[in-house]
């Protein structure tokens, strides 16, 4: 396995994404000479920074794109696949097009987690199951014309109405049935979803492409009670080889946050 951990784009403003934001090169360099395998793109607008730039920064730090994420277009801009305004979801299909585009160049796949939105829940719920359906299968056919995936995570209760558990995000990808469409798992909504991290993993099996990591109080593992050692071992007995992917609130701070992530799973693996 490898680690790698979310870097926030310059584009990225809102402190509630759980990533390092702040003077990106000096972000990628501290984490490359700390020993990190890739990095994690935070992305709020593929077109609101030089891409070029970006590339060749990351090229010389010799870190590996593992994916982009979309989380910040929802909590920076309040802009969501399933929402009540029409001009917002075309908005986010936008964006969300974008992302794959980027994530195209780059190789990588792009992630759908709090960027889906919620169902309506009143008169509506039955239109609403309806845009999100749309717009997840538009995502997913323009990533497979892209040739990279598109993956989706589940979240726990108090982020969505809509696939909460490993259990419901297995119903899902077989609902959408599409080659282009994968699966992220992460230990902070599992915690609070699923009855068991060694057995959701073991259900889920081959059929993870990405896993992020952080303990129950979105801080660096080992800083909280996930047993990562029962998780880690589920992952290897699955035969999962891909990124632990550092998801985290940067306290005490980004520095320590990262040397304690890197120090604590790599003996591990």
């Amino acid at each position: 396995m490898k680690i790698g951990y979310v870097v926030a784009t310059p584009d990225v403003t809102t402190p509630l994404m759980p990533a390092v934001r702040g003077a990106f090169r000096d972000n990628l360099m501290f984490l490359r000479d700390l020993g990190f395998d890739g990095v994690e793109l935070a992305t709020r607008d593929a077109g609101a920074f030089d891409k070029d730039e970006l590339r060749r920064t990351i090229e010389e730090t010799g870190l590996e794109v593992s994916l982009i994420g979309t989380a910040p277009i929802s909590y920076q801009d309040e802009i969501e696949i399933c929402h009540a305004d029409a001009d917002t979801r075309a908005k986010a299909i936008e964006r969300l097009f974008g992302h794959i585009d980027f994530g195209g160049e780059l190789g990588c796949p792009v992630n759908i987690g709090r960027f889906r939105g919620n169902f309506l829940e009143d008169e509506r719920r039955a239109e609403s199951e309806g845009w999100m359906w749309d717009g997840l299968r538009a995502g997913a056919d323009r990533a497979g014309e892209r040739g990279i995936k598109m993956l989706f995570e589940p979240h726990h209760r108090f982020n969505t109405n809509f696939v909460r558990s490993t259990r419901e995000g297995l119903d899902f990808l077989d609902e959408m049935n599409h080659e282009a469409v994968g699966f992220l798992i992460d230990s902070f909504h599992m915690n609070i979803e699923d009855a068991s991290f060694s057995g959701a993993i073991r259900e889920a099996g081959d059929r993870i492409d990405y896993f992020h990591i952080a303990d129950n109080m979105r801080t660096y593992p080992g800083s909280g009670h996930i047993p990562f050692d029962e998780i880690i071992g589920a992952l290897k007995e699955v035969g999962y080889a891909g990124y632990l992917s550092a998801q985290l609130a940067q306290k005490p701070d980004f520095e320590t946050a990262a040397t304690k992530t890197i120090e604590y799973l790599r003996p591990r693996l």
